[in-house]
Formats: C-alpha cells, sequence, structure tokens
C-alpha cells in the first residue's frame, strides 16, 4: 500500500494547528516536504519524523536515562 500524502491544509487538520502554522514550519525548514507543481506535499514518514524529532521526553523518562546511564558506566574507583 502507498504512504500516506497530505496537503498543507490535510497536515494542518491532522496536527490540530492552523494553516499558517504549516507556512510557518515549512518557511522556517521545521518539516520536510515535496513539490507537486507549486504545491507542498508531505509524507506520512515525513510527518512521522517531526513529530518524533520534536517530542519531548518527561522528567520520568529522564530521570530512567540517567539512572540506566549510570549503572552501565560506573565510575572509576579512586
Amino acid at each position: 500500500m502507498a504512504e500516506r500524502i497530505y496537503t498543507m491544509e490535510s497536515l494542518a487538520e491532522y496536527l490540530g494547528v492552523e494553516l499558517r502554522t504549516i507556512y510557518e514550519m515549512t518557511c522556517r525548514g521545521k518539516i520536510a516536504y515535496f513539490k507537486v507543481g507549486k504545491q507542498n506535499r508531505f509524507t506520512q514518514s515525513q510527518v512521522d519524523d517531526y513529530i518524533a524529532s520534536n517530542t519531548k521526553k518527561s522528567m520520568r523518562d529522564i530521570k530512567r536515562g540517567a539512572v540506566k546511564y549510570c549503572l552501565q558506566n560506573p565510575l572509576p574507583q579512586m
């Protein structure tokens, strides 16, 4: 099955933002897109990449990562 393609309008609706926000994101290079004629289009994987790169970790996730790192990388004994 082919990957889903979003227009500017359908992406705004999918993300729950104003159309103006999508224009700003493309102008600032915050989200990848491709052109069909003069119109911008977005693949599902481009949208997924944008969401993943802009997802913030909770303090709980940060602490878990820190504990895991410390357990895997103990300080040398002096």
